[in-house]
């Protein structure tokens, strides 16, 4: 069967819509690092900080700015009754405690220039001072709680919805790791 030039562009064009769709439903990934040993170095914790990288500026123009995820952040671990730490009092907490953030995101266009969703890398992870154990005069910042979500998204709502999602994953583990500190003793 001889197909001509414009057949195939049509058949092309029709596998990468079907490879694009089949990708869109299938590429929602969440990975976490929360095991009861992660959740064991969120005990005693009294506060964290809060470190968000920038926003690529061209996602910003859309309406999803580092500002706002830092306020998403505060405001969430707050209202489940964890310390944010600022200035002096995160320089000077124990192994300098901070919830991490770092949202890589780009909009998705067709070959025509329309927009057709989100590709986006969200880390949301506890990092602390930590000493290796081969080394132990070498002390450097390492996540010891850690949720990490991968995918195409439709809007940036969604991504929002997903950051949230961690954090309440976050607050989860480290209400449960305190909360067996308190009945056990450990850290008290």
């Amino acid at each position: 069967m001889k197909m001509y030039p414009q057949e195939m562009g049509k058949q092309k064009a029709f596998i990468v819509l079907a490879l694009a769709l089949t990708l869109l439903m299938c590429t929602v990934s969440a990975f976490a690092l929360d095991t009861s040993v992660n959740r064991l170095s969120l005990q005693g914790l009294e506060g964290v900080g809060v470190l968000v990288e920038e926003i690529d500026p061209a996602i910003e123009e859309e309406g999803l700015t580092t500002g706002e995820i830092e306020k998403l952040v505060e405001a969430h671990i707050r209202s489940a009754g964890i310390k944010v730490l600022s200035g002096e009092d995160f320089s000077f907490a124990l192994g300098r405690p901070a919830i991490y953030v770092n949202a890589q995101i780009s909009k998705l266009r067709t070959q025509q220039g329309n927009a057709w969703g989100y590709l986006c890398s969200v880390e949301v992870a506890l990092t602390q001072d930590s000493y290796l154990v081969r080394s132990p005069q070498i002390m450097v910042p390492a996540a010891t709680w850690k949720s990490d979500i991968i995918g195409i998204f439709p809007d940036l709502k969604t991504i929002r919805d997903k950051i949230t999602g961690a954090l309440e994953a976050f607050v989860d583990a480290y209400q449960s790791a305190n909360q067996k500190a308190k009945g056990s003793g450990v850290g008290n």
